[in-house]
């Protein structure tokens, strides 16, 4: 909360303010609602700068919600065509691997059947499917 400077104090006098026109000193009730106030925006703020800061993490969140509208099987091409948000062509992989490292997926290098670029496919968890 640091960050926030006179964050508080602002928000403290104008809750004040508003219970008490006429004015006075700022008491106890308004700065326990400020904190609260702080608190709130601070948790809003964590969210909006998590999505800048790891956007990987974003799109993996955003993936994990859609994993049982995937076919077994599926590739990343199969995850940006859908055009769900935070998944595209550049965050889908970051997404997959997230998601690989806490083995909610698992990836298999499999072979192109045409003889092209080797290309991988996904299995979701078979524990989050039963749940």
């Amino acid at each position: 909360m640091l960050k926030f400077g006179s964050l508080v104090q602002s928000l403290a006098l104008l809750i004040h303010l508003a219970d008490h026109p006429p004015g006075g000193p700022v008491g106890e009730e308004a700065l326990v609602a400020a904190c609260a106030w702080a608190d709130y925006l601070e948790s809003h703020a964590r969210r909006l700068y998590a999505s800048v800061i790891a956007p990987e993490m974003a799109a993996a969140i955003d993936l994990d919600k859609r994993l049982r509208d995937l076919k077994e099987g599926f590739t990343a091409r199969d995850v940006y065509r859908h055009g769900w948000k935070n998944l595209n062509p550049g965050s889908t992989p970051g997404a997959l691997a997230v998601l690989e490292d806490h083995f909610r997926i698992r990836g298999e290098r499999k072979a192109s059947p045409q003889g092209g670029h080797p290309t991988t496919v996904y299995q979701v968890n078979p524990a989050l499917r039963r749940a």
